[in-house]
């Protein structure tokens, strides 16, 4: 992890271990992804290793617009990422109308946007990741892009 979070905090194996088992039971009952969930919990904030982070990247829960506490603050924020990262998933038209509204761009009249401009990197992290924790898996859990 330090070699792409050079600022990386070690949180304990043991402790990672069963918050990523969380991560994944709770998404399942929230209908995400749970590897999705995991690639943007690794993304967003080295596991909540990065100083400042908040966990899965989401700061204000949508459709409350409260906001969420920092890694640092909360070390289990993580599992109320899931339900953040939710009020996102469900009121998003498509994946990358989800992608652009949750990396903060400008959307257009289709809820679209043309560039990463907050976050450039956002994208090619996520497949990244998503690419790195399904590697093995079957077909239907490798991502699907459409060029």
């Amino acid at each position: 992890m330090r070699r792409y979070y050079p600022s990386y905090q070690e949180i304990g194996t043991r402790n990672l271990e069963n918050l990523w088992r969380e991560i994944q039971n709770r998404s399942i009952r929230e209908g995400i992804n749970p590897t999705f969930a995991l690639t943007l919990y690794i993304e967003e904030s080295a596991a909540c290793g990065a100083q400042g982070s908040y966990g899965m990247g989401c700061i204000y829960e949508r459709h409350t617009a409260r906001q969420m506490p920092s890694c640092s603050a909360d070390p289990e924020t993580s599992l109320s990422q899931v339900g953040c990262l939710s009020s996102y998933v469900n009121r998003a038209p498509n994946f990358t109308g989800f992608m652009c509204r949750y990396s903060g761009e400008e959307l257009d009249s289709n809820d679209q946007c043309s560039t990463f401009k907050n976050n450039p990197n956002f994208p090619n992290g996520v497949r990244f990741w998503y690419d790195f924790l399904s590697e093995g898996q079957s077909q239907e859990c490798q991502m699907q892009i459409k060029e």
